[in-house]
């Protein structure tokens, strides 16, 4: 019996291996992004850090991801370079609502969206506490709403409060009650891959100390 041929099946194969190996490599680069955006300390890091994902967004490599740590990224160049909170803050945002609108209702998304707000107060806390501490918070709600078991959600809130002034509801006293929720619900948190976010933690511990700190000064 004559073998039959079937081009098309063959085509769609070829296709799907393919497309599987561009998705693999897509991971492979996204994993060594998120380890260099991790071991980034300096400015000039963070930079590097920043164009490595911007190059996956070009590229329209896992997109979710890449949006997600880009943004990230930036928030980190943000906490830096304090001369150009604004500019990072507005590339963070950018992306966040990209991501938003491509996977809404993310825990994980809020939560940055609530840090970038919080970081925008930093600039001038007499002027902008009332605006931007509001709309943080909003994030932050929404962020453990959606997952109540999201340390970055608590840690966000915990920003806010050290970012925003005393006489409209901040400080480090309001912000530790936060610092240390963000803590315990870091003791069971498990991302499901490592490519999911899983930061954070370390800061929450360097800033609860840096909080105290400043408590017992007061």
């Amino acid at each position: 019996m004559k073998r039959q041929t079937y081009p098309k099946l063959k085509a769609l194969i070829i296709l799907s291996v393919f497309s599987i190996n561009i998705y693999a490599q897509g991971g492979l680069q996204l994993r060594k992004c998120i380890s260099q955006l991790e071991s980034a300390k300096t400015l000039d890091e963070l930079l590097t850090s920043e164009q490595n994902f911007l190059n996956l967004v070009n590229e329209g490599k896992k997109l979710h991801h890449s949006y997600y740590y880009v943004s990230l990224n930036n928030l980190f160049l943000a906490y830096v370079d304090t001369s150009r909170i604004d500019d990072y803050c507005a590339r963070a945002d950018k992306y966040l609502h990209k991501l938003d609108s491509i996977s809404p209702n993310n825990s994980e998304v809020y939560a940055l969206m609530a840090m970038s707000a919080a970081a925008k107060i930093s600039v001038d806390k007499v002027k902008r506490s009332g605006k931007f501490g509001s709309i943080a918070n909003k994030h932050s709600d929404r962020a453990i709403t959606i997952n109540q078991n999201n340390p970055r959600a608590y840690l966000a809130k915990a920003k806010t409060a050290m970012s925003t002034a005393s006489k409209s509801g901040g400080g480090a006293k309001i912000a530790v009650k936060h610092y240390q929720k963000a803590l315990e619900k870091y003791k069971t948190f498990e991302p499901l891959d490592d490519t999911e976010p899983n930061w954070g933690e370390a800061m929450t511990k360097k800033e609860l100390d840096e909080c105290k700190v400043k408590l017992k000064m007061k």
